[in-house]
């Protein structure tokens, strides 16, 4: 049996939010299968959480060279995919795309995939009891293993790729982070969970924490910020401003230990 905790952790192996992987971007996009991009930057913002030393001109090229594809598919959003998978990911979607359905892909498809795999798929029981099923052999890391904080983009895979969101998302938290149109607000990942929010301004990153963080994950996000708001400045600096006005909703949110600080673009 996996645990919470240890399916939480190997989900963000497999996404590559445990550490950041030196490889490349084509090789970025393949590894976490699809990047959402229904606003242009998430993708970039993506691949800057998962990959060391992330260049987005890198991406520019994989764009431009069709290596990477930008295309209308999983719950009938635009998401980035690498050029060799896009075929068996529009074939999956074809007949939600073609009624113009805003769903996933249907539950016969997806069943009817995995019984065609056979036995070469690993078996895990889930944390609530249901069969969970893995690449054999593949990495389970500790419960307790360490995860560095994160400013995730927003609609990011990990808050919508799973039908149980509480593998990332406190209960409590999700009608925050998650809007009544199905916006996904950029949210701050600590110790592998969602614990805020954040937005680009003029002077930094501005984040809210939906409960007390100890200073040491201040810090952290004030290093990602640091990161992160220079490799916006060249492209967006206020990325995902038309969605500031959910902000005012957050006003009437029951969070009596939240905090919010503004995390400086420098030193």
């Amino acid at each position: 049996m996996i645990t919470a905790r240890e399916l939480n952790r190997a989900t963000l192996g497999r996404q590559l939010l445990l550490e950041r992987a030196p490889i490349s971007v084509t090789d970025g996009v393949r590894r976490v299968v699809a990047l959402q991009a229904q606003q242009p930057a998430s993708a970039y913002l993506a691949l800057w959480n998962r990959l060391a030393g992330f260049d987005p001109a890198e991406l520019d090229d994989a764009f431009a060279s069709h290596q990477v594809v930008r295309a209308q598919l999983m719950r009938v959003t635009m998401h980035a995919v690498h050029a060799e998978d896009h075929q068996v990911f529009r074939e999956a979607m074809d007949p939600t795309l073609r009624a113009s359905r805003f769903a996933m892909v249907q539950r016969s498809r997806a069943k009817a995939a995995v019984q065609a795999l056979g036995g070469s798929l690993g078996q895990l029981e889930g944390p609530d009891g249901t069969v969970l099923y893995d690449v054999p052999g593949a990495w389970l890391p500790d419960g307790d293993t360490p995860v560095p904080p994160r400013l995730m983009a927003m609609w990011d895979s990990i808050l919508l790729a799973y039908a149980d969101r509480t593998r990332f998302m406190p209960p409590g938290y999700r009608s925050i982070v998650t809007r009544t149109n199905g916006d996904v607000l950029p949210a701050l990942l600590v110790d592998g969970y969602v614990a805020g929010v954040w937005r680009a301004v003029p002077d930094g990153i501005e984040a809210t924490a939906f409960h007390p963080l100890p200073g040491s994950v201040w810090e952290g996000l004030a290093a990602e910020a640091r990161t992160l708001v220079p490799l916006l400045a060249d492209r967006e600096p206020e990325v995902y401003g038309r969605y500031h006005h959910w902000w005012a909703k957050l006003a009437g949110a029951d969070l009596p230990g939240a905090q919010t600080r503004l995390l400086p673009g420098a030193c």
